[in-house]
């Protein structure tokens, strides 16, 4: 006889306060500022192709920062793997392991009430 394993896929978006997307927003710009040249120098005297920056947070997780920006500015929720990527990019905790822990037990003790 064989034993099944129940499998279950749980989704889990996070709705970050005011305080908690300032922190996230303050991380990123601190790590932008700090990678940006104070000014750009052509590549060749006299040529007018300079060079950007490149952000290694953007680097890190793949993303323009536009769409960074919008992710801390404009969404009403952060899927939890995302929100989980851009604290380790930003070397900040606004939610920890605990946190979610702590909402996944409460969801299941109201589901099964």
């Amino acid at each position: 006889m064989t034993t099944e394993v129940l499998k279950n896929l749980i989704s889990c978006r996070v709705r970050l306060d005011e305080n908690q997307r300032l922190t996230l927003r303050n991380a990123y710009n601190k790590i932008r500022e700090a990678q940006t040249p104070v000014q750009t120098t052509p590549v060749a005297p006299g040529s007018s192709i300079s060079v950007n920056t490149t952000y290694n947070v953007n680097t890190e997780l793949g993303l323009a920062d536009i769409t960074i920006r919008d992710i801390l500015n404009s969404r009403d929720s952060i899927g939890l793997p995302m929100l989980i990527e851009l604290q380790r990019a930003l070397n900040v905790e606004v939610v920890s392991k605990k946190d979610i822990m702590d909402s996944c037990k409460s969801y299941c003790e109201y589901v099964f009430k």
